[in-house]
């Protein structure tokens, strides 16, 4: 088959192997997920994707040179994209397992070559192959010490730059920099560090905690488990009907952790509720989880909490159910209804309690 001159472009995720080894896997999965598909949305290039390949995506073109301009700008905005991505995130995670309390740290370097190659297929799918494939991947594993950077190869500097006299000066901190391979022998690239684009992703809005109705719904009791065992199990979507026997019907994307924001719906004696995710502040000492109705028959909305605190080895647990009133209806009715939603609320405890303190 012709070979090709073509473009060739890798973003990697910094710090995947310590995240994905010390962290929990399910949350850091779908954590993973996103950021590639961050990623992958990203392209203005209209480049071909070869393969996701865990952390990395293999990006190529064939026949194609992008200009300097074009090259710096489609690393930007995915550098961008990425990091505005973890920002949410942070924002709006509900979450404090290791994963989701140490995503913030991942990082994006590039690496870009410009090269030739064939094509082979493997099982109908036909992929990039040859030497310069290889020197891309050789070069994920190299002895730059930062984590964010575009690395390029010395051939692929020097084509940019001799297109693009100023192409060196839209760059910040580049350095020069080889690595020995068995099979390839001294490779010598150019990198640039991306650190001065944080300084360009937006902040968000400062987080607003929906308003705390006067005269809630309580319930309280005791879980003999850990703060953090009982916490993950009711703010994970994954256990919700083992603790919540009345939902008939329950739908969420099982392909994203839950946080701020999240829906999720489910059914429960033939009424269907959409639900999201919402936190709120109840003290520094507390873990809260806490969701919303919007559509309720006795009141504008109905904000849940289950808060938790320590209580020696075992665990204090809250419930506090808010309405937002309709005028002079709400307060009646709350007020005869009182009795059977505390009960329901012990319900959900006594449910809570009993996964939490036996099951696996």
């Amino acid at each position: 088959m012709e070979r090709t001159s073509s473009f060739i472009c890798l973003p990697d995720i910094s710090g995947f192997t310590h995240f994905a080894q010390q962290t929990e896997i399910s949350h850091s999965k779908h954590i993973i997920s996103e950021l590639l598909e961050v990623i992958l949305h990203s392209n203005n290039l209209d480049l071909k994707v070869a393969e996701v390949e865990g952390d990395a995506i293999f990006f190529y073109r064939e026949n194609f040179t992008p200009s300097a301009k074009e090259l710096l700008d489609q690393v930007r905005i995915m550098f961008l994209n990425f990091h505005a991505h973890l920002k949410y995130y942070e924002h709006y995670r509900i979450c404090h397992c290791g994963a989701c309390s140490t995503a913030s740290g991942l990082g994006l370097k590039f690496i870009v070559h410009l090269g030739t190659f064939t094509f082979t297929t493997i099982n109908k799918t036909v992929k990039p192959y040859g030497r310069d494939v290889i020197l891309a991947h050789k070069l994920l594993k190299n002895n730059i010490r930062e984590n964010e950077y575009m690395l390029l190869t010395e051939n692929t500097f020097d084509i940019f730059t001799e297109a693009a006299p100023s192409f060196i000066k839209d760059l910040k901190q580049m350095k020069e920099g080889s690595t020995n391979y068995d099979e390839l022998g001294k490779v010598r690239y150019r990198y640039f560090l991306l650190k001065h684009l944080h300084d360009r992703v937006k902040e968000l809005p400062t987080k607003v905690h929906p308003h705390k109705f006067k005269n809630p719904v309580r319930y309280e009791g005791i879980i003999n488990a850990p703060k953090e065992k009982v916490y993950e199990t009711a703010s994970n979507l994954e256990y919700r009907t083992s603790i919540n026997t009345d939902a008939s019907y329950f739908q969420y994307d099982k392909d994203r952790v839950n946080r701020v924001g999240f829906v999720h719906e489910c059914v429960i004696s033939n009424r269907n509720y959409r639900i999201e995710t919402i936190s709120n502040d109840f003290g520094d000492d507390k873990l809260v989880y806490g969701e919303l109705v919007k559509k309720v028959a006795i009141a504008r909305k109905m904000y849940s909490y289950t808060i938790l605190e320590n209580h020696g080895k075992a665990t204090k647990v809250y419930y506090e159910v808010h309405f937002e009133p309709i005028p002079v209806l709400t307060r009646l009715l709350i007020l005869l209804l009182r009795p059977f939603i505390r009960s329901r609320l012990k319900k959900s405890f006594d449910q809570l309690k009993e996964y939490c303190e036996h099951a696996e």
